[in-house]
């Protein structure tokens, strides 16, 4: 195994470790959060069952009740939130191991001691494999040009001096490139997922729902990077080892190995391109649906103005009527009980009454809609109780009490 292989798997073992303590550090603080929530919750089931600020199905509870048991116990149980920890690390790499595996099989190489897509199979995670067969194959090629040297040609080992250090500062770069992309990608990772319970809580209330889709966007932000880093590798280890095959590069021929080296200074510089790459993956994600999520932000925010103002109002009006009741059966000498009594009940009898009115105004409308056509002028005339009569004694005899309005429109 090389340094990329060793560091990748020291790096996910103890960040797996990590996680599974911050879930457990976590644990106790959300969980009496979410039992607040939940005593807050039921106190407003209660007091909205008896006083009817808002008329709520019970599926609406249902609904709530559901949403509450899956938060909570994906927030605070860490042997339920493993699952989705396994799936996003396990199916990125699986889905990279797939790819470079199907160049690996094909590839063609008449130097496994430069380049070998055995040991790239053979490996547990592929794309680390691939990495260091690359740094080795850089290095190699390095010091090659460094053992050609000779006392007797001290041009050609000068070159040969200088060509093998230029190329061995390549495949140190090159190292220390995928060993960064290996760490942004996994520390950046576990720094989102160990935020998992807190965007979990998120998803209680509608208003803070947009922060749930924005860590969730931020997650796949990191998975994204083993992909695009194996479809990197997967590109290159093909093109390489094409160009090593096609070139027939060897000790005595060097310069064709020029050809290989020019294709890992490619990757090294799309390698620090990935973060960048990935970043603008996620952005795209943001920005399709940013407008979205403003306009939903207003909307919700207008909406919920509106049905505030609706409520108070409503509220108002019961307590009026609640108050009214209480101050008729203090004076007909009640008990506290029964003062309190009659202000709910008639709170609950005042909304009925008001659902009534407005029942009933919306079916003189429709009612009104389907029957006769009347003029303009015949409407006003009958609101203001004049006559509709054009002449003969009955507009003789209402002129008296006539609108100046009405007379003209009586003449005419």
């Amino acid at each position: 195994m090389g340094v990329i292989s060793d560091l990748g798997n020291v790096i996910e073992e103890e960040l797996r470790e990590y996680v599974q303590l911050i879930f457990e550090g976590v644990a106790d603080p959300i969980r009496n959060a979410l039992q607040i929530v939940a005593l807050v919750a039921l106190l407003f089931i209660a007091i909205n069952s008896l006083v009817q600020f808002r008329t709520i199905n019970y599926s609406e509870y249902l609904k709530w009740g559901l949403r509450y048991i899956l938060i909570y116990s994906f927030a605070t149980i860490w042997a339920n939130f493993e699952g989705i920890y396994t799936i996003l690390v396990e199916v990125p790499d699986d889905y990279a191991g797939l790819m470079i595996e199907a160049v690996a099989l094909h590839i063609r190489t008449l130097r496994t001691d430069v380049l070998d897509p055995a040991i790239i199979q053979s490996a547990d995670n592929k794309t680390y494999a691939a990495m260091d067969e690359f740094a080795h194959a850089i290095v190699w090629i390095a010091y090659d040009f460094l053992r050609d040297t000779s006392i007797l040609d001290i041009g050609k080992s000068i070159r040969n001096v200088f060509t093998g250090a230029l190329i061995l500062i390549i495949g140190g770069i090159f190292t220390a490139a995928s060993a960064i992309i290996v760490l942004i990608g996994r520390i950046g990772f576990i720094i989102s997922i160990s935020l998992a319970p807190l965007a979990l809580c998120m998803l209680m209330a509608e208003q803070t729902r947009q922060y749930f889709e924005s860590w969730t966007r931020f997650v796949m932000g990191f998975v994204v990077i083993p992909l695009l880093t194996a479809a990197l590798m997967a590109i290159v280890l093909y093109i390489a080892g094409e160009i090593l095959t096609a070139s027939d590069a060897s000790s005595l021929h060097k310069t064709r190995y020029f050809g290989f080296l020019f294709v890992m200074i490619a990757a090294l510089v799309l390698l620090f391109m990935i973060p960048t790459m990935a970043s603008s993956l996620a952005s795209s994600s943001v920005a399709a649906v940013g407008a979205g999520a403003a306009f939903a932000a207003a909307t919700m925010v207008q909406r919920n103005t509106m049905r505030t103002l609706a409520m108070s109002r409503s509220t108002i009006s019961r307590t009026r009527d609640g108050a009214g009741a209480a101050n008729r059966a203090r004076k007909a000498g009640a008990s506290g009980y029964s003062i309190a009594r009659s202000a709910v009940n008639s709170m609950r009898q005042s909304a009925s009454q008001r659902a009534q009115r407005r029942d009933d105004r919306l079916a003189k409308n429709i009612k009104g809609s389907e029957g006769r056509r009347v003029s303009p002028e015949r409407r006003h005339l009958e609101a203001t109780g004049g006559s509709g009569g054009r002449g003969g004694s009955g507009g003789r005899s209402g002129k008296s009490g006539e609108t100046p309005e009405q007379q003209n429109l009586n003449r005419s």
